[in-house]
């Protein structure tokens, strides 16, 4: 969830080299494959990717106004 919802409109992300990879949005038997997806009020749908996603990028208008690098952590 977006600090600020407003902030961004939204979302890919990158692999190592910067090319976008494909994001998958699954609901009940379908599945929508794309390499940018809303985000609506400082949220975006669950997707998944493949683990070669190192970077999300956050959009505004078109434009790119964020990058966060994808930490992973080991759980419990």
């Amino acid at each position: 969830m977006l600090t600020d919802p407003t902030s961004a409109d939204e979302v890919s992300i990158l692999d190592a080299k910067g090319d976008p990879i494909p994001m998958n949005v699954y609901d009940g038997n379908s599945r929508q494959t794309r390499e940018r997806f809303p985000i609506h009020a400082g949220r975006s749908a669950a997707f998944a990717v493949s683990d070669a996603g190192v970077t999300v990028v956050l959009y505004k208008d078109g434009k790119e106004v964020q990058r966060l690098p994808i930490v992973l952590e080991q759980g419990p």
